[in-house]
């Protein structure tokens, strides 16, 4: 699972320290100088890893990484065909929990929280329909050859 850090939460992220900065929990100033750059350059770096997650730099970002994104309580795309071995990411841009499941329960994701992540690696040929474990009207297959 990753845990991705962009721009508008470096900006909460600012946003608060100012907030507390003016309030009787003052932030010395010092560190708010330091904690600000260091916040953007978070950023700038794009998806940080988290223990046991996949990691993805602006190298990897070059290449293309096949993925799924949930939104709307669908999968997108709901049909795909990759090659064996595919490590496929799928990523929860949904405002409710999703899993991205296997019905032959030969893969599935973790429940991904609203904007979390995971990295499902495709290891066997074959045809496979998969849905949300949470909501089974939500479906899709996934061909790996």
């Amino acid at each position: 699972m990753s845990i991705h850090i962009g721009a508008a939460d470096t900006s909460r992220i600012a946003v608060w320290a100012w907030e507390h900065q003016m309030t009787n929990r003052r932030i010395p100033t010092a560190a708010l100088v330091l904690l600000v750059p260091v916040l953007a350059a978070i950023a700038a770096m794009g998806t940080r890893a988290v223990k046991g997650a996949s990691t993805t730099t602006a190298a990897a970002a070059s290449t293309r990484v096949p993925s799924v994104t949930i939104k709307n309580f669908a999968f997108r795309p709901a049909k795909l065909t990759v090659a064996k071995g595919t490590r496929l990411q799928v990523t929860n841009a949904d405002a409710a929990a999703h899993t991205f499941s296997a019905r032959n329960n030969s893969f599935s994701s973790p429940v991904l929280d609203p904007g979390r992540s995971a990295t499902i690696t495709l290891g066997k040929s074959g045809t496979f329909a998969f849905y949300c474990k949470i909501h089974a009207n939500m479906t899709g297959t996934v061909v790996v050859k």
